[in-house]
């Protein structure tokens, strides 16, 4: 039903699958990988950008940062460029006073029939 319906609009739909995060060698630092799929096979490529956003608790207060905001992390943001998958990887920067919560990605096309994505993954879990 859900492809005969995408088909008919002629969209398609991404998906965030795959998410891993992972210590590193300095303290804070976190390695992070996902994949980010294309669900309707007959779909042409899908391209755009992924931006990676930290939430938790900075000073105890409830914070949202982007990887921009967060230095030490790389890259800052991604390219998607893909037929049926691509996969992300890259490091997150926790700063010493922040206690995270979840990752956010953001998936932001800018190809024509589809719509913008965003995932949330409770951090201790995303892995």
């Amino acid at each position: 039903f859900l492809k005969r319906l995408i088909r008919e609009g002629g969209g398609g739909i991404l998906k965030v699958q795959d998410v891993a995060l992972a210590p590193g060698e300095e303290e804070g630092l976190f390695a992070y990988s996902f994949t980010v799929s294309q669900l309707i096979s007959e779909f042409s490529e899908s391209a755009g950008t992924v931006a990676l956003k930290l939430a938790g608790k900075l000073d105890g207060e409830e914070v949202t940062l982007g990887l921009d905001k967060l230095a030490g992390s790389k890259p800052t943001s991604h390219k998607m460029h893909f037929k049926h998958f691509q996969h992300f990887e890259g490091t997150i920067q926790v700063p010493e006073d922040m206690e995270p919560e979840t990752l956010v990605i953001e998936l932001k096309p800018t190809t024509k029939k589809l719509i913008p994505v965003t995932d949330t993954f409770p951090w201790g879990s995303a892995d």
